[in-house]
């Protein structure tokens, strides 16, 4: 409510926010298309992967794991 009531005095122009203020020129351009896909800016972030090679020992760590409770749990039934 309290950004509403400011609109006209808060800068608006940062369209990546959860909300904003389209001006009407803008709407107009866009044939009166309110989707907010033509207004908002999307920022992705590219994902960061780790490394296969640790990704695989981790895995054979886990397996080797795995393994000797298996073991385990044979030798008590």
């Amino acid at each position: 409510m309290k950004r509403f009531e400011n609109r006209f005095e808060e800068k608006n122009d940062d369209f990546s926010k959860k909300h904003f203020f389209v001006p009407i020129e803008e709407i107009e351009k866009n044939d009166f298309d309110l989707s907010i896909s033509k207004y908002k800016k999307i920022e992705y972030e590219e994902p960061t992967y780790r490394k296969p090679k640790v990704i695989l020992k981790e895995m054979k760590k886990t397996i080797k794991e795995i393994d000797k409770e298996i073991l385990e749990l044979e030798k008590q039934t």
